[in-house]
């Protein structure tokens, strides 16, 4: 019984996910915003300001929308939701503030833009939300 109770309320999670749809560009992480130093390596997003806030967002996750709610996920999108033909997408973790990223905009670290897209591309557009 417990189990089925368990499951129940993932599924009310689930549901209950907000998308945001925005740019995703990628930058050069070094000390972010959040006080921890990352390299291009690193599965690592920086918020747009206004979702940055006062850095509440701070090392929470961010992921694609087909996984539970634990991390912040990222899909890749086009023009009608998640890009049926990439299927791609990764979880990142909040370690800084974007300034130049519009509303609901992201910047990835190299290594996170890469598994969405090639970084010639430069700018793609995504789902993400906190999980």
């Amino acid at each position: 019984m417990k189990f089925i109770v368990a499951a129940l309320s993932s599924l009310a999670l689930i549901g209950s996910v907000s998308a945001f749809r925005g740019e995703a560009t990628f930058f050069a992480p070094g000390l972010g915003a959040c006080g921890q130093r990352n390299t291009g390596n690193d599965l690592i997003v920086a918020l747009n300001s206004a979702q940055y806030g006062n850095g509440g967002n701070c090392n929470k996750n961010i992921s694609q929308l087909c996984v539970l709610p634990l991390f912040v996920v990222i899909s890749r999108a086009n023009d009608v939701g998640v890009n049926p033909d990439k299927g791609k997408s990764v979880t990142v973790k909040v370690v800084d503030k974007c300034p130049g990223c519009g509303i609901n905009g992201i910047d990835l670290s190299p290594a996170a833009f890469d598994r969405l897209e090639k970084r010639s591309v430069g700018r793609i557009q995504v789902d993400w939300n906190f999980v």
